[in-house]
């Protein structure tokens, strides 16, 4: 997808045995020769092993590429067969026809076969690749087939291509007889951090570009560490990172780009649930900058509200007498009854229901509204005069109404002092002391509003 947006003439990193993009470390060329020296020299037995990934696979197709003519390579990618089957791929090879012989006349016509092959300077070579996955009877019969041989040389060579684990197997006491005769016994090696960027440069070169051209300089360490310099996951760290350079619509692969490369080759031991210890190491890893950051963030907000509390308390209080406004009878909060008129006091009613009435007929539906620059900015509940020697004497006469939704004091004022609504809203504070902020009535409150003597009645 995005050999076209760097300008390649084709992907770079595939993990194909493609000989173009073989790429020899130092450990790659002692193995190299090592296998050449085997050979060469018809030696019997040869070990080549490696941890995944490391080319094993691409290095033994160098070789088979570079083998002289005269040998005959036999590649067995099967290692779960058995002597006799092993036997007859070979007498196949050799293209002998063995229908329904049995075992020791199928060895001795392979053995023929083999000596006439020898006096014509021809020779064969049995390789076998995922060796490590032979069972130790597989193993005990590979070695009988080193058996064939004559007073001069070996007439059949044995390599054994697989991970480490074919060393230990070799190791056990019962397969010593195997383990002394392999004459050449090689480790291949993953690469350094220097080879593991000339390894990237190699195979960008290969497709018209170089690593400059492709990777920030910083990244170089990275890739390394994220690599261990095994060519096979370099090849896919570096795939996953030019597609997620190309998404970026960014030039050049940077650090950040890597590392979600990275993240992103590991999806599955971040998703799949129970994958194991890795899987969860992994998860705690990544989950743990976020969760300090939700940490710093709580402590960070509690700090502001401990900063704030006392602006914060006014605004809750308002926030909850309006919440129990909506749930509770006409508005008024919880165990504060709403104050009574003296005729209700006389008449032992309750003074919520009265002073709903009461409100009902005062306040007309049309009421004014509040008209700009009607009221003295010098007022707030700041200005209240102090409590009245008899506050039930200057509240006897007034109206009880309550607070309906968008009504302001002013507002209020205005519709029951049209004629002195500064006056008005003096009064209407005074009335009720425990508004602590005029700006600030919340609806179903219970209001008291004092007579207005300018609209009492001469009764003459």
């Amino acid at each position: 997808m995005y050999t076209s947006y760097f300008g390649f003439s084709e992907s770079p990193f595939e993990n194909n045995l493609d000989q173009r993009f073989l790429f020899f470390s130092a450990s790659h060329k002692e193995v190299f020769a090592a296998l050449l020296y085997f050979i060469r020299l018809k030696k019997g037995f040869a070990m080549v092993c490696g941890d995944v990934g490391t080319g094993k696979t691409m290095l033994i197709n160098h070789l088979l590429n570079n083998l002289p003519s005269s040998v005959h390579p036999i590649m067995i990618m099967n290692p779960d067969v058995g002597y006799i089957e092993i036997l007859r791929y070979v007498a196949g090879k050799l293209h002998l026809d063995t229908e329904g012989e049995s075992v020791l006349d199928l060895a001795d016509h392979v053995k023929d076969a083999l000596v006439k092959a020898s006096r014509k300077g021809e020779s064969f070579v049995l390789i076998i690749d995922e060796a490590h996955l032979l069972s130790k009877k597989s193993i005990e019969e590979i070695r009988l087939l080193s058996n064939i041989e004559t007073q001069e040389h070996k007439l059949f060579q044995i390599l054994l291509l697989g991970q480490y684990e074919l060393s230990y197997k070799l190791n056990r006491p019962e397969l010593r007889q195997l383990r002394q005769r392999i004459s050449i016994n090689r480790f291949l090696a993953p690469m350094d951090a220097d080879e593991t960027i000339r390894y990237i440069d190699h195979r960008l070169r290969v497709v018209g570009s170089r690593f400059d051209e492709c990777f920030e300089s910083n990244c170089k360490k990275l890739i390394f560490t994220m690599t261990n310099g095994v060519p096979r996951s370099i090849n896919q760290i570096c795939d996953s990172a030019l597609l997620a350079c190309m998404t970026e619509k960014q030039r050049k692969v940077n650090k950040e780009i890597l590392k979600i490369s990275s993240t992103v080759l590991q999806s599955d031991i971040l998703c799949t649930p129970r994958s194991g210890i890795n899987g969860s190491s992994l998860f705690k890893k990544m989950i743990k900058p976020f969760a300090a950051f939700g940490a710093c963030a709580l402590v960070l907000a509690l700090f502001v509200m401990a900063a704030h509390w006392g602006w914060l308390g006014k605004r809750v209080q308002f926030f909850m007498h309006g919440l129990y406004s909506s749930v509770l009878p006409h508005g008024a909060p919880p165990s504060t009854p709403a104050p009574m008129s003296a005729n209700d006091q006389q008449s032992g009613t309750g003074g919520a229901l009265p002073a709903t009435k009461q409100a009902m007929k005062t306040e007309a539906p049309g009421s004014p509204k509040e008209k700009p620059g009607n009221f003295d900015s010098s007022i707030s509940s700041d200005n209240k005069n102090p409590q009245p020697e008899n506050q039930a004497s200057f509240v006897q006469n007034a109206t009880r109404i309550i607070v309906k939704n968008g009504d302001t004091l002013r507002q209020i004022a205005y519709r029951f002092f049209p004629e002195n609504a500064n006056e008005g809203l003096k009064k209407i504070l005074k009335a009720n002391p425990k508004v602590d902020d005029m700006n600030l009535i919340y609806r179903g409150q219970i209001l008291i509003i004092p007579e207005n003597d300018s609209l009492r009645k001469d009764p003459d």
